[in-house]
């Protein structure tokens, strides 16, 4: 079975780009204030362009500058169009590319934080499915994540991923970067303080690091909450959920104050610090690169989304998270996600929550790994995007306990989620091969997809057909499999 995905220049029809092939996949001998955010809602419209000559583009057609990127292939501007612009977007874009005028142009695309719904049932038996939490005891976890709560590091995903035979035969993740595309991170939070290295809030045009912005002071323990649309229960000091309201387990007693703080809440409050959380969990030794380019209200751009891609290849990122997905194809973030690939850089990214057989982006390109979401079952959850053109392999995607903002922990589900298990996977396995020919992207992905368990009726839904094993990963990468 020929499996194929989305290289750099396969054309999506909306799109005014010069014609490419596509890229096939093979399996090694196997074949078988957010700027466009806030912008879009002020009826501003913005094109990413390439040109050799900006002035003269800008004196045209009457576009503004708002930012430049310096890519390696050139550089990338960011314009907007004038209020006493005649043409739409689409047109403007195809007029530009029949007179020259710019070597490539898209229009910036919108990104979102994948959302899925928590059920009320799911909520009211969380707290009898987390008394059976076992618990994990490693060299790893003891060295870099004393005291940590049982009920995160020997959480049912661990087991599943066999994460102690992993950290055991396997490494910690010493030395690599993890670099994570998202909100902000608690870097303050006990278990990721240690493990933070400077990174960059592309929302606010500001180094990001520890001490930086992330507002916890004003957090109560009695009423955490986060992302009602992204399905995450916040646990209460004895660890368990405690009350239900609008879909949102919440901490303490459902009081008239409860209910106040819950309204501030901001939806995708937390959502970075999240799957930092399970990064850490994985490798407890990787460092922890904050890149910002969504606000709390889960909303980001293309541009921003570029330019942090670039700057995590450029600063020593290893492995790039990005649980996020675009429904529409962007050539400017194929060449940043080529260019990652070709610096030796692994870009882990989400399906999407949306439940369907469907392209989704960055997933769906060649460079990036496609992470979809499975349950205890191993069977592809209902909320979870697939397809062999967008996921590469699962992982656990349901009831995920992880880190939250303010030292506490919180419960996940959806393909965010299950993302940062492979991230965290790829930090373990590159841990033990620096500096040798293992140490490529190709050779990672396929420790990855080869490390799988296999299960026959993912084939037809994911490329690899399995489910990720961080411990089956290692073993591949060391010769043993």
């Amino acid at each position: 079975m020929t499996r194929l995905k989305i290289s750099q220049g396969i054309i999506i029809a909306a799109l005014l780009m010069s014609a490419a092939t596509g890229f096939a996949r093979d399996l090694g001998e196997r074949t078988g204030a957010d700027k466009l955010g806030n912008d879009k809602v002020a009826g501003k419209e913005q094109l990413l362009l390439r040109t050799a000559d900006i002035d003269r583009l800008t004196a045209r057609y009457g576009v503004q500058v708002v930012e430049k990127l310096s890519s390696p292939s050139g550089d990338v501007f960011l314009v907007e169009l004038g209020a006493s612009q005649k043409m739409s977007s689409s047109a403007l874009l195809q007029q530009m590319m029949l007179d020259g005028a710019a070597k490539d142009a898209e229009a910036a695309v919108l990104a979102s934080l994948p959302a899925s719904t928590l059920s009320g049932n799911e909520a009211g038996e969380l707290d009898e499915e987390l008394d059976f939490s076992g618990t994990l005891d490693t060299p790893c976890l003891n060295a870099y994540m004393p005291g940590a709560w049982s009920g995160f590091t020997g959480q049912a995903a661990t087991q599943m991923i066999q994460l102690l035979e992993a950290q055991t035969y396997g490494g910690c993740g010493e030395g690599i970067v993890v670099a994570v595309i998202d909100t902000e991170i608690d870097t303050e939070h006990p278990h990721l303080r240690d493990a933070i290295v400077p990174g960059y809030n592309f929302v606010d045009q500001s180094i990001y690091t520890i001490g930086s912005g992330m507002p916890t002071a004003d957090l109560s323990t009695r009423t955490l909450n986060i992302m009602e649309l992204a399905g995450t229960a916040v646990l209460n000091g004895n660890r368990h959920p405690v009350g239900l309201t609008t879909g949102v387990v919440v901490l303490g007693q459902e009081d008239v104050e409860a209910e106040a703080d819950l309204q501030e809440m901001l939806p995708y409050f937390g959502h970075g610090t999240m799957t930092a959380g399970l990064i850490r969990m994985v490798a407890p030794a990787a460092q922890i690169m904050p890149l910002v380019a969504f606000d709390a209200h889960g909303t980001g751009n293309s541009y921003d989304i570029i330019s942090a891609i670039y700057y995590a290849v450029n600063n020593g990122a290893d492995v790039i998270n990005m649980s996020f997905s675009m429904e529409e194809y962007s050539l400017e973030l194929g060449l940043a996600l080529e260019y990652a690939r070709e610096n030796g850089v692994i870009p882990v990214a989400a399906t999407g929550n949306n439940g369907l057989h469907t392209y989704a982006f960055p997933a769906s390109f060649t460079a990036a790994v496609g992470v979809a979401s499975t349950n205890w079952a191993d069977y592809l959850t209902d909320f979870t995007n697939y397809g062999v053109p967008t996921g590469d392999l699962t992982a656990p995607g349901k009831e995920l306990v992880t880190l939250y903002p303010g030292g506490a922990y919180a419960v996940g589900w959806g393909t965010s989620f299950s993302t940062p298990l492979v991230a965290g996977t790829v930090a373990l396995i590159r841990d033990m091969h620096a500096g040798s020919n293992k140490f490529s992207h190709k050779n990672t992905r396929l420790d990855l997809l080869y490390g799988t368990i296999y299960r026959p009726y993912l084939w037809d839904w994911i490329y690899s057909g399995g489910r990720l094993n961080a411990f089956g990963a290692v073993l591949y990468s060391l010769g043993y499999l």
